[in-house]
């Protein structure tokens, strides 16, 4: 920890506060400009060895004056802290014992003898340590999906997750388009949602449906929603008047923005027209704008076709009413949920991604 002082250095094991010095420093260690690190004798050190409360390291300061080696003499008291859990036993002399949920384990042995009236005290600190190996890389890869591909680290990071998948055949198809069925099941699990689904809702999703499960979910929570029974001839009423979802249908950007948007739980003030095809009033106004202003998805520069012509603002245009490509839905969700991978994001209550 470096203490901003004349030298620059940078020591990882302590800190000196002393304002006449200014210098970081390990005790032991010099805080010469150019330590002598063969010789520590030849180098001066500092005040008493302390703990500043730093958790889960060693803190140490030091006084006196080099000697036999470069080991200071003086007072000395050793301190282990730990942000996790940790057991300790003390005695006259005794050992300290921290271990950590990270692995690590760390064993200080403090030997003391005292007299009336003052004590000496001698340190010693032997360290062992054992680290639980780091998770196996993520080696999941699509033939459709290079890594110059514009959606690779987000269908990288969701596939990673299992929270998409790609086909038997070893693609992706990242330009096919996402499915109303699909995207529950990305945003549901992308949330963490793993409570009962509960009973059939829709007349076209029954129980055993492949999307059953996360449909119910995110319909219970208010997040998706059907279309009446009986407006079209293929869609007939039963006898309890379900509604239907459409299931195989396709996602629009529009319907993409409200099913993440309020997934996620933003719900702040939407601010001003940024679209010019996502007019004050659009059904998907706030959504559109919620996800826009954090930089997880944008438009289309105006004028780049004869039907969006740029309006006296040059605003780009959203085509909200288009469908979703599983490429375009795995960046809106891993920018959402996981920006830069990363679970970060604040959830609608109950939710917990990983």
């Amino acid at each position: 920890y470096h203490s901003g002082g004349n030298s620059g250095l940078d020591y990882p094991a302590g800190l000196d506060t002393d304002a006449s010095q200014g210098r970081s420093f390990v005790a032991g260690m010099s805080t010469s400009s150019d330590p002598d690190y063969n010789n520590l004798g030849n180098n001066d050190l500092l005040g008493t060895i302390d703990s500043f409360g730093l958790p889960g390291n060693w803190v140490i300061r030091g006084s006196g004056t080099a000697g036999g080696g470069g080991c200071p003499t003086g007072t000395a008291t050793t301190v282990p802290t730990s942000t996790t859990q940790a057991t300790s036993t003390t005695q006259a002399t005794g050992t300290t014992q921290a271990t950590s949920t990270t692995g690590a384990t760390e064993t200080s042995t403090t030997e003391a003898t005292s007299t009336p009236g003052g004590a000496t005290e001698t340190s010693t600190s032997e360290a062992t340590a054992t680290f639980a190996p780091s998770p196996t890389a993520c080696t999941i890869s699509f033939s459709d999906v290079p890594p110059d591909n514009t959606f690779y680290a987000n269908i990288e990071c969701l596939a990673c997750k299992g929270i998409v998948s790609g086909y038997d055949d070893g693609t992706f198809r990242p330009n096919n388009q996402v499915t109303r069925g699909q995207i529950s099941k990305i945003v549901s699990n992308s949330v963490g949602y793993t409570d009962d689904p509960g009973p059939q809702i829709y007349t076209d999703v029954p129980p055993g449906s492949p999307f059953y499960d996360y449909i119910n979910r995110l319909t219970s929570r208010g997040f998706m929603g059907g279309y009446d029974c009986g407006t079209i001839p293929q869609e007939p009423c039963d006898s309890q008047n379900r509604p239907y979802f459409r299931p195989g249908a396709q996602a629009t950007r529009g319907q993409i923005s409200k099913i993440i948007s309020n997934a996620a739980g933003i719900a702040d003030d939407p601010g001003p027209q940024i679209y010019t095809d996502v007019p004050a009033g659009n059904p998907f106004y706030d959504y559109i704008n919620r996800l826009t202003n954090r930089g997880v998805m944008g438009g289309y520069a105006c004028g780049t076709i004869p039907q969006e012509p740029c309006d006296a603002q040059n605003r780009p245009y959203f085509r909200w009413g288009n469908n979703t490509t599983r490429g375009q839905a795995s960046k809106i969700d891993a920018n959402t949920f996981f920006p830069n991978c990363q679970p970060t994001r604040k959830l609608a209550p109950g939710a917990v991604n990983q």
